[in-house]
């Protein structure tokens, strides 16, 4: 979409933008902190030009589903968020409910995608038809940092997922996978080294956290 057609889209949907924006700022200063940040990680990943926070934030929210979950996500319970889902109604078949969500997680094509986990780290990346949960047993996993899961790739129990892996399309993973390991299959076993580097941890990272139920 180029830049006169977003500003046009912008500019019809100052009715419900307007209020949103307005909404977001009522959240603690740690949580914005987070959001912000995240609008213009998304705007960055989408290759879309960065504007003032106002204007990627009404892109984002005009345009992306999976990043109007995100937001409620962060939110949490500290305004009414059945306003802003009134205004942006959110993915349905996306759930996210981690007990620790760290900074800069990026969902691509949320469909049929749900996650819980004792923690994710910063700069995660989901696709798709993913699954990421319980046990028999009662157990959740710890995601690392910078750990991309592939479109329709299973994470089950209480196992741990180093830095910097890799889960394959539609692994199905029930074991610990270690740092920098890519993974893949049923059940997911190791195929290769992820030696692409790191990204740096976010310079002070905030977390939303859920209280455990």
């Amino acid at each position: 979409m180029n830049n006169k057609r977003k500003l046009l889209k912008i500019i019809l949907n100052l009715y419900r933008l307007l209020p949103g924006w307005a909404a977001f700022y009522f959240v603690s200063s740690a949580k914005k902190e987070i959001i912000l940040d995240e609008i213009n990680y998304w705007t960055e990943l989408k290759g879309w030009k960065t504007d003032s926070n106002f204007r990627n934030f009404s892109t984002l929210m005009l345009e992306l589903h999976e990043f109007r979950n995100l937001m409620y996500f962060r939110i949490g319970g500290e305004i009414p968020k059945f306003i802003l889902e009134f205004l942006f109604p959110p993915m349905e078949s996306l759930h996210i409910s981690p007990y620790e969500l760290g900074p800069r997680l990026y969902i691509q094509h949320g469909i049929a995608t749900m996650f819980s986990a004792r923690k994710i780290g910063a700069y995660c990346w989901i696709n798709q038809q993913v699954s990421i949960g319980f046990s028999f047993d009662g157990g959740l996993p710890i995601i690392g940092d910078n750990v991309r899961v592939c479109p329709g790739a299973k994470v089950f129990g209480n196992i741990t997922i180093g830095d910097n892996a890799i889960i394959g399309a539609n692994a199905v993973v029930t074991k610990d996978v270690p740092a920098n390991a890519i993974v893949a299959g049923n059940p997911a076993v190791i195929i290769g080294e992820n030696k692409r580097r790191m990204k740096k941890p976010v310079k002070n990272p905030v977390t939303a956290e859920q209280p455990k139920q």
